[in-house]
């Protein structure tokens, strides 16, 4: 069968068999790879665990015991004027307590609007992720060009625990 082939077809018939051959090397590369994904993100999650249950060994629960009403305030207009943004607006609550769950904590919320360019507003984001308070949660992010600049506004929360 093969000697009645004319040399195109045999040709053709080499080139499908590489083709079928890296195909299946391909296929392997993307198997083995995935397997060592999913096996990777299995040790990280089993560490993440780890790395939580240890940590509240050691320090406790990761809320603090002080009100954090100044220390949220602080946080937030210096992390953004140390990122050179222009601060449009900031409103503070005053502390107050909130019922989560079946505990009670002393609740801060601080919102800010701020313009800059997009590096000003990474910098802003990085620098209250390095000096962040353990219990502050972010929310309500919204990013939007406006006059030449980028505009951010955030809501910034954070709880400490009630005596």
């Amino acid at each position: 069968m093969i000697r009645d082939m004319s040399a195109f077809q045999k040709s053709l018939s080499a080139i499908a068999f590489a083709s079928l051959a890296f195909a299946l090397c391909i296929g392997f590369l993307w198997i083995r790879n995935q397997l060592a994904i999913h096996e990777l993100q299995t040790r990280l999650k089993t560490a993440e665990i780890a790395l939580l249950q240890s940590e509240e060994a050691v320090v406790g629960p990761s809320f603090p015991v002080e009100p954090l009403g100044l220390r949220l305030l602080d946080l937030t207009v210096r992390s953004a004027q140390d990122a050179g943004l222009e601060i449009a607006s900031v409103r503070s609550s005053p502390t107050a307590l909130e019922q989560i769950g079946s505990n009670s904590y002393q609740a801060t919320h601080v919102s800010i609007r701020v313009t800059g360019d997009i590096n000003q507003i990474i910098a802003f984001l990085d620098l209250m992720e390095v000096d962040a308070i353990s219990s502050m949660a972010v929310d309500d992010i919204k990013l939007k060009w406006a006059d030449d600049r980028w505009e951010m506004s955030l809501d910034v929360s954070a709880y400490a625990m009630h005596g």
